[in-house]
C-alpha cells in the first residue's frame, strides 16, 4: 500500500518532532515535505518556527515570509507574528515594525496581537 499524500505525512511527522522540541529533526522533515509540495502552508510555517527555535533567524525569516504568502488567513496572525520576530532577532527593526503593524491591522483580535503591540512599543521606544 502507498500513502498518496506523502508530503502531508512528512508534515505530520515534523509536527510530532516539533511538539517534542526536536527542532532540527522537525526542520528536516518540513524541508522534505516542501520538496514535493512547495505551497504547503504548514510546511513553510513550521519550518520557519523550527528554524527560529534553532536560532537560524535568517532562514526562518524566509520560510515565514513564504508562509504568509501560502497560508493567507489559515493560521490567523501566526506567520506574520513569527516573521516579525525573526526580523527583530536579525536586528532588522524596520522590517519587524512593518510586519507587526501589518499583523495588528489585519488581525486586531489575533492570538498574538497583545504580544505584538508590546514588542512594537519596545522597538519604537529603542529607536
Amino acid at each position: 500500500m502507498t500513502y498518496p499524500a506523502f508530503p502531508k505525512a512528512y508534515v505530520n511527522y515534523g509536527l510530532a518532532k516539533f511538539n517534542q522540541n526536536q527542532f532540527p529533526e522537525a526542520a528536516v522533515l518540513f524541508k522534505k515535505a516542501l520538496e514535493t509540495d512547495k505551497s504547503s502552508c504548514l510546511g513553510h510555517f513550521y519550518l520557519g518556527r523550527s528554524l527560529l527555535e534553532t536560532q537560524d533567524n535568517k532562514t526562518a525569516a524566509i520560510a515565514l515570509d513564504r508562509a504568509i504568502h501560502f497560508c493567507g488567513e489559515i493560521l490567523s496572525d501566526e506567520p506574520q507574528y513569527y516573521s516579525a520576530l525573526s526580523y527583530y532577532r536579525l536586528e532588522q527593526k524596520q522590517k519587524a515594525v512593518a510586519r507587526f503593524e501589518e499583523m495588528i491591522k489585519t488581525y486586531p483580535n489575533g492570538k498574538n496581537s497583545e504580544k505584538a503591540k508590546q514588542l512594537l512599543a519596545l522597538i519604537k521606544e529603542g529607536q
